[in-house]
């Protein structure tokens, strides 16, 4: 399935040209893997292979919100078919400022469980630094963090 999956992001993700990354550097190609992370196809490949790396203590998987969200469903449902249920979280950067004022949703693991956290892309710094925040506010155990 390796296999399938790279020939995906090359044939869909991959591009070659003159691009300004968000750091503002420069870049001759780019992988943009919302075209893999938003397909039926491409989700499946991820999943199932995201699933063979998390450890079968884990409760949740996690991400923040919005490029994670397809991934934490999707590992979430694939995980449900396969061995045994994960719960699916999504972080905000910040609280919402109305109704639970919540920062997490989803269903919310007990004290002390761990977690897996899946990122779409490499975030920079503050972004992880957040998030794991957020995770630790939880009182939940970190374990993980797949990106």
């Amino acid at each position: 399935m390796e296999d399938e999956l790279l020939k995906y992001i090359v044939d869909k993700c991959y591009k070659e040209g003159d691009y300004t990354l968000s750091s503002g550097e420069k870049s001759k190609y780019y992988v943009n893997c919302k075209p893999l992370t938003l397909s039926g196809q491409g989700l499946y490949y991820c999943s199932t292979l995201i699933l063979d790396h998390i450890d079968k203590d884990i409760s949740a998987v996690a991400g923040l919100t919005l490029g994670a969200d397809p991934l934490v469903s999707a590992v979430a449902m694939m995980s449900y078919q396969t061995w045994r249920p994960l719960d699916a979280l999504i972080i905000r950067k910040k609280p919402k400022g109305h109704g639970t004022l919540s920062q997490v949703e989803g269903p919310l693991p007990p004290e002390g469980s761990k977690i897996t956290v899946l990122e779409d892309v490499p975030q920079q710094e503050h972004q992880h630094y957040m998030l794991l925040i957020s995770v630790v506010n939880l009182g939940t155990l970190l374990i993980e963090l797949l990106p």
